[in-house]
């Protein structure tokens, strides 16, 4: 059986002459007894994620190991990024598209515009001398 240890320090000691670094305190979330560790082991075995064990037998690690824990942060920080970037991408897109519609249609209008001036009916494509008077008589909206 695998114990999680308590995630808090319970304290770090500094003791005079010690060359081994800090000790760290944690405690047996199952025997509530007391884990010194170094420095170096906490970090190591917060880190990767390792075993260790308490004075009387029982076995803790940490439920997610730190790298694993960044990596997962990582990862999702990731597919923020490339969701956002595909969001920009498809914007990017339909605004090419409506920008390529309006230019259809602005040249449609141009088309329109210049063959009506030279007395062209849209409608059915006739030519007549005085346009304004023929689209307002058979034309008539």
């Amino acid at each position: 059986m695998v114990t999680t240890v308590r995630k808090t320090i319970d304290m770090v000691v500094d003791l005079d002459g010690w060359s081994g670094g800090d000790i760290v305190v944690v405690t047996c979330g199952s025997a509530n007894v007391p884990i010194a560790l170094t420095r170096h082991q906490y970090d190591l075995f917060r880190t990767n994620g390792e075993s260790f064990y308490c004075s009387l037998g029982h076995k803790h690690s940490w439920s997610v190991s730190e790298n694993d824990r960044l990596k997962q942060r990582l990862t999702e920080a990731q597919e923020v990024a490339n969701a956002a970037t595909e969001r920009q991408r498809q914007a990017e897109q339909r605004t090419l598209d409506a920008t390529a519609r309006a230019r259809t249609a602005e040249t449609a209008l141009g088309r329109a515009t210049k063959r009506v001036h030279a007395g062209v009916c849209i409608h059915c494509h006739r030519s007549f001398l005085n346009v304004q008077r023929h689209m307002a008589t058979k034309h008539a909206t």
